[in-house]
């Protein structure tokens, strides 16, 4: 594999993989260069990650690197083009505009290219960018990492009503959910799905890459959920965990309500919390 790319991208291409890279002395970074196009790929057992763009493919091939290494050494290369090529036991990556930068990286042997999920049958839809951040961004403080329920780990995305898409996350000690209007086929989000954290975390900076919609999809088998941008592909494992029945926390009626500037309230909630027990 021989290949030309521009720095920025594939330092792009290379942040995107991060969320995949849990246990990161371990993880590796898979490159596919054909037909004008450098792929990455990154993977664990709860999310795999794809990116590609375009870039002067010199030799077509496949090798893998050590993502750690090669991610650090990506963060210092210099701007402009980077020449990236396969040599027997190494992988080589030189810079600069006089070529003055070299870096040789150890190569990772006996891996095969995974090609990404493909869902037959499933139905895809495309969401609006800028409310599924939304969403994500009120809820996901509800949603922890260690929880000793198994439903505070999760948030869960499912309709409320043929015309809403919400998410709901609980800890066990406060509730929040958001929701947006939005009109969907009767089929998705059916019976709604849950979401780690760090899916959720996944989303929002897929969310953030500055396009107007992101297409999600879900398998037949409910075990798989798919974000799609152009160039970008997420592919997450769904948790199994059953979310209670949250509606009967939520209070039937509102007795008074009161309307405060969101920066105001925020401000003061920091001067009381001086004063909060810490423990």
């Amino acid at each position: 594999m021989r290949v030309k790319v521009d720095k920025a991208q594939l330092s792009t291409a290379t942040s995107r993989s991060q969320g995949a890279m849990t246990e990161r002395n371990l993880a590796q970074i898979g490159f596919r260069a054909a037909n004008g196009q450098l792929e990455l790929t990154a993977a664990d057992r709860v999310i795999a990650i794809y990116s590609s763009f375009d870039c002067e493919v010199l030799e077509e091939g496949t090798v893998f690197v050590p993502a750690k290494l090669f991610s650090d050494v990506v963060r210092e290369l210099p701007e402009g083009q980077v020449e990236f090529y396969e040599e027997p036991s190494q992988v080589v990556l030189i810079a600069g505009e006089k070529r003055e930068f070299t870096m040789k990286l150890p190569k990772i042997e006996d891996r095969a290219w995974q090609e990404p999920l493909h869902f037959d049958g499933a139905l895809e839809v495309a969401l609006p960018c800028d409310k599924l951040a939304y969403v994500i961004d009120q809820v996901q403080f509800c949603v922890v990492t260690d929880s000793p329920r198994n439903y505070g780990s999760v948030g869960y995305l499912h309709r409320p009503n043929d015309q809403a898409l919400r998410l709901v996350g609980t800890d066990g000690y406060r509730l929040s959910y958001a929701e947006v209007d939005l009109d969907l086929p009767v089929e998705f989000l059916k019976s709604g799905v849950c979401l780690s954290k760090r899916a959720l975390q996944e989303l929002q900076k897929m969310c953030g890459e500055g396009f107007e919609t992101i297409s999600l999809a879900i398998a037949p088998d409910q075990t798989t959920l798919e974000a799609r941008l152009p160039g970008y592909q997420l592919f997450v494992r769904l948790s199994a965990v059953r979310y209670p029945n949250y509606f009967g926390v939520l209070p039937k009626q509102i007795g008074s309500a009161v309307k405060v500037q969101r920066p105001y309230l925020q401000n003061v909630a920091k001067r009381v919390l001086l004063a909060s027990d810490k423990t």
